[in-house]
């Protein structure tokens, strides 16, 4: 393990396989990183493919990802995954701009892995479908903004919360299994809300009443300043509709002032 804090600030571009990776690492922070136009390669002599913005690949523990752009990537833009058995414990993503990617966060909750205080909170994520490889993937009806693999594996204390997910060329959510983690105070805007154990819900209010999950959140526009500025307007239902998770300051720097907006940025 490595023990002491360590901060990552670069500026990945143009990787066959991961932008940033993680394995085995202890009080790791990433921040203030433009990740972009990755993946891609083959796994083996193929033909499987891979690639993520940023990796948490099997033992990682006291993780923060924050204040990320990730754009482009071929397969995950934020993925704590592994195989046999291991924990990641205390791994916090927050206030990331996600967008273009196949997945904007993917998981697995395999038989043999524990995910232990692991949150995705206060991110924006847009264009789950729309990345450089869509065309070249072999699961040409998969895109989500999350995905999880699960079969058997312990998940505890785990949220998914605050988030805006727009535009997805197939669905914002797949759970495998039944949901596991906490969803609430997010807002949607997608055609297709999500599978969960085979089942399609369209909206929202189908999706709650499937899954007993996300009792407190949105289904609607965002209405961001413009497809390319992502801060709120004025009358964007994201204002004021999220739930304090102990964060202090949104994607800009601004402080968080009373009831924190969904997205990673407080308006004004």
């Amino acid at each position: 393990m490595i023990r002491s804090r360590i901060e990552i600030k670069p500026n990945p571009y143009y990787s066959a396989n991961n932008g940033i990776f993680l394995q085995d690492t202890d009080n790791m922070i990433v921040e203030d990183c433009s990740i972009s136009w990755i993946g891609g390669m083959y796994y083996g002599g193929g033909p499987v493919r891979m690639g993520n913005g940023i990796q948490m690949w099997v033992g990682n523990s006291n993780i923060t990802l924050r204040y990320n752009r990730i754009d482009q990537i071929y397969d995950a833009g934020i993925s704590p995954q592994g195989g046999g058995t291991y924990t990641q414990r205390n791994i916090h993503s927050y206030y990331n701009i996600i967008s273009n990617c196949w997945y904007s966060y993917e998981v697995f909750t395999y038989t043999g892995s524990t995910l232990d205080n692991v949150d995705f909170d206060n991110n924006t994520c847009i264009g789950a479908g729309n990345q450089w490889s869509a065309n070249q993937r072999p699961d040409t009806g998969n895109a989500r903004h999350v995905i999880n693999w699960d079969g058997g594996g312990t998940v505890t204390g785990c949220s998914i919360r605050n988030n805006i997910f727009k535009d997805s060329t197939h669905t914002a959510y797949r759970f495998n299994d039944e949901v596991a983690f906490e969803l609430d105070h997010n807002l949607y805007e997608v055609d297709t809300l999500g599978i969960v154990a085979g089942s399609t819900c369209t909206t929202l209010s189908e999706w709650q009443a499937r899954t007993s999950e996300d009792g407190s959140s949105l289904s609607g526009d965002p209405l961001f300043v413009s497809p390319v500025d992502l801060h709120l307007q004025a009358s964007s239902p994201a204002r004021d509709e999220g739930v304090n998770v102990d964060l202090t300051r949104d994607f800009d720097g601004h402080p968080i002032v009373d009831t924190p907006d969904i997205g990673a940025y407080e308006y004004p």
